[in-house]
């Protein structure tokens, strides 16, 4: 099995697919907490299922931050490399792209974990 690199498709769609997972995951989490009586449990003034969402909203976000610094880092210098040949057009833009679309799906996610600031969790 080969390593997922910024410039394949797969690469390029995982910064998504964690944010798709980050969001079905906070939401199921807070319905079962509330389901299940979670809410009334408090630390620091908060509910404490609020810290623990915050804190799976912040791992998300240093993920999808860390493949788009990683796919930036694999990104061609130029397209002609030092050795003479040309580095191919695809794989520049693809390692862009995935920079992009790493830091959309950054703002994203933290777009889902604002609620939980401002909003209660259950009431």
């Amino acid at each position: 099995m080969s390593r997922v690199h910024a410039r394949s498709l797969t690469g390029m769609a995982a910064p998504l697919a964690l944010w798709a997972l980050h969001f079905m995951v906070v939401y199921a989490i807070q319905a079962i907490a509330c389901r299940q009586g979670w809410h009334a449990l408090r630390w620091a003034g908060r509910d404490a299922i609020v810290w623990c969402l915050l804190l799976l909203t912040l791992a998300a976000m240093l993920t999808t931050a860390w493949l788009g610094w990683r796919a930036w880092r694999q990104r061609p210098a130029s397209t002609r490399s030092g050795t003479g040949r040309d580095a191919p057009p695809l794989d520049r833009f693809m390692a862009t792209l995935t920079t992009a679309v790493s830091a959309l799906a950054t703002v994203a996610i933290a777009f889902t974990g604002i609620p939980l600031l401002i909003l209660s969790t259950c009431r």
